[in-house]
């Protein structure tokens, strides 16, 4: 008598075994699947048309091409990156969501903001840096100042009454204002505005005297004449204005601000898609036609892989911690205060 309680036969029982060994090895097959196997989508905490979601459009672009796969742009405005930023935080950390993000998203808000709803430092791992624009400093014509030395004798005789028209409080434009004032010994009149048409407008109308803000709106101002030049923050010359020196060049040492553009995960991301993401970020930035496409929007190629990029983005939290501590600009994200 057989010992079975149902008869197997030698055909069955190999039949089986194949079927059940396909069954084990199918979850591993898919585990090991190439990254990307499916469209990856990438949150901008930003609103169409603004600097990071130029330059994310134009990487991802890139990564779509090498990958063979869509990445796709997620915009989500509102609360000054807040609103997209909270909800990448609920997505799952599968790296088929991405988060764009920069200095005015990952460092500035902590630096210069308590009780923010989520802690922005350990809540995104670092992937890579893309790309970096310089803001500039600019004065009015009439003001009688030729460069950054006549500029800061002329604010140190009349403290505080100069007005320095700039972006919002907590932008890269007012901390690069805060850190000039110090590294200089220099006291302005803080004047804020949303955005680069609205300090332009103020230095055009004669309401403000020096503005420090974006490049690209400045150029023909300047060209034509109405717009005097001073420096860019960053520590190398800027392509649209080559002749317009770094603040280090006019005599402030150790001034290097960039306002530097980033693709962020979550953690719990597996570590191989990092890894593999940030190796592939700094090499579409590298192409040649990448570059050329930044450029010509006005930002300059700076790619960093992780361990890079991680080690500036600790660099930075610190130097702007303390930045904002000396200026005095550190409010309760809740009240504004």
């Amino acid at each position: 008598m057989s010992k079975h309680p149902f008869p197997v036969s030698r055909r069955t029982f190999l039949a089986f075994s194949a079927l059940t060994g396909m069954s084990v090895s199918l979850p591993s097959a898919f585990a090991n699947q190439a990254y990307p196997a499916r469209q990856v989508k990438i949150v901008v905490p930003g609103a169409p048309g603004l600097a990071l979601d130029i330059v994310v459009r134009i990487v991802a672009e890139a990564l779509g091409t090498k990958y063979g796969q869509a990445f796709v742009i997620e915009n989500r405005a509102g609360a000054g990156g807040m609103i997209g930023m909270q909800a990448y935080a609920r997505m799952q950390p599968d790296g088929y969501t991405l988060m764009a993000g920069g200095l005015g998203l990952n460092v500035l808000p902590p630096a210069v903001f308590t009780n923010l709803p989520i802690d922005i430092p350990t809540v995104f791992t670092p992937i890579a840096q893309m790309a970096e624009s310089a803001n500039l400093l600019v004065v009015r014509s009439d003001l009688g100042v030729n460069n950054l030395t006549e500029l800061v004798a002329l604010a140190k005789s009349k403290p505080g009454e100069l007005a320095m028209g700039c972006h919002d409080r907590g932008s890269s434009m007012h901390m690069s204002y805060e850190l000039l004032s110090q590294k200089t010994g220099t006291k302005w009149l803080y004047t804020p505005y949303k955005g680069p048409s609205e300090v332009l407008a103020g230095l055009l109308s004669g309401t403000v005297h020096a503005g420090l803000s974006s490049v690209g709106p400045f150029v023909q101002m300047i060209k034509s004449g109405r717009l005097k030049a001073i420096a860019v923050t960053t520590s190398y010359r800027q392509r649209m204005l080559p002749e317009v020196p770094t603040m280090q060049e006019a005599g402030v040492p150790g001034f290097d601000v960039g306002s530097w553009l980033s693709l962020h995960g979550l953690p719990g991301t597996p570590p191989a898609i990092l890894e593999q993401l940030s190796r592939d970020i700094v090499e579409v930035v590298q192409q040649p036609e990448v570059r050329k496409r930044l450029e010509l929007a006005g930002y300059t190629p700076r790619p960093l892989g992780t361990r890079e990029f991680k080690a500036k983005l600790d660099s930075e939290l610190a130097r702007w911690n303390d930045v904002a501590k000396q200026a005095g600009v550190v409010m309760d994200y809740r009240t504004r205060t």
